[in-house]
């Protein structure tokens, strides 16, 4: 779904997930995290918009992190 391969991304990735995301089937972010070089998932007790709020912490956390 994206123009490029994940394998090619050369920074570090937080994937986050809520693990009551509607939206989002749950082995998506395993799924990411597998194809992507530097990637940690940090599953959260949110719904799909919670995740997005949940998400700033590790920006604050990791600013290497995108």
């Amino acid at each position: 779904p994206w123009p490029f391969a994940l394998g090619d991304v050369e920074v570090p990735v937080t994937v986050v997930q809520g693990r009551r995301d509607g939206n989002v089937p749950p082995e998506t972010g395993p799924a990411l995290v597998e194809h992507l070089p530097d990637a940690t998932h940090r599953p959260v007790e949110a719904d799909h918009l919670g995740s997005l709020l949940a998400s700033v912490q590790y920006l604050h956390a990791s600013p290497t992190h995108v």
